[in-house]
This record gives structure tokens, C-alpha cells and sequence, in this order.
């Protein structure tokens, strides 16, 4: 269920859109049955963004070096859905570019979350506007008692 309000946060919009549609793309392509959630609520003068998915997750050892350019966890993988490998380093770059770090938690066999903040957009002094005070969200994406992706 998604928030009546609108919540604005300070940023390039194409950017943080690209920010957010790689981080759900690449849940859609390691996700072959389960969910995958995109969240958000305002905590103080940040909102804090993650994308969770029910995939096959990524062993610690490949976590600090998805971000990497060019990097794939699996290349056999990577090869049969056309990826590049550049998906999770732009992000990154992106983030890099608002001052803000990219966050991961994974586990093989349970998923991973993808999260960050981004300093909330109010309109004068930092607080909260009456759009958006208290607003918290999230959206199911994908999900499948039979693992099919709806």
C-alpha cells in the first residue's frame, strides 16, 4: 500500500529513477519465484529507500565486489539474461554523486535488501511538510504461492 501524500526528496530525479529501476530490474532477473518489495519511509530530514527480494541472494564473499564494473556473481547467468554487469556500479556512482552510500544485506537461498537514504526534499527548513509527515510505503512487486512471477 502506497502513501496518499507525495514524498520529495532533494536529488536528480533521472538519476534516482535509474538508481531505482536497476536495483528492481536486478531483483526481477535473481528472483525466479518469490517477492520482491520496494520500501520507503522518512526517518528525521532522510527518507530511506530499499528494495528486497526473495531471490537466491549473494554470498558475502561477492557482496563489496557487485558494485564493481563489469562484475558477475555468476557469468553463466549473467550471459543467458544479457546483462552487463554495470547495473549495481552505476548505482553506486549515482549515489556517489548525492553524497550517499548503497547498503547490502544477502543471504544464499533467502534474497538480499539493497537500501539507502536521500535527504527529504521539504519545502524551507528541514521538517516534515504535511504531505508526507509520518508517510511510510512499500509495493509488492512479485509474488507467487506457486513460484510464478505475477
Amino acid at each position: 500500500v502506497m502513501p496518499a501524500g507525495v514524498m520529495e526528496v532533494v536529488g536528480d530525479r533521472n538519476r534516482l529513477r535509474q538508481v531505482l529501476t536497476n536495483l528492481v530490474e536486478n531483483a526481477i532477473a535473481y528472483t525466479d519465484a518469490g517477492k520482491i518489495a520496494v520500501r520507503y519511509w522518512r526517518e528525521g530530514d532522510r527518507v530511506h529507500i530499499e528494495v528486497e527480494d526473495s531471490g537466491k541472494g549473494i554470498s558475502e564473499e561477492h557482496q563489496e565486489r557487485v558494485f564493481d564494473r563489469f562484475y558477475r556473481v555468476d557469468p553463466a547467468r549473467s550471459r543467458k539474461s544479457g546483462g552487463s554487469g554495470l547495473g549495481l556500479s552505476i548505482v553506486k556512482q549515482i549515489l556517489h554523486a548525492h553524497d550517499q552510500p548503497i547498503h547490502l544485506e544477502s543471504t544464499i537461498g533467502e534474497g538480499s535488501r539493497f537500501w539507502f537514504a536521500i535527504p527529504h526534499g521539504s519545502t524551507g527548513e528541514w521538517g516534515e511538510s504535511e504531505e508526507d509527515a509520518g508517510a511510510t510505503g512499500s509495493k509488492e512487486l512479485a509474488e507467487s504461492e506457486q513460484g510464478e512471477r505475477a
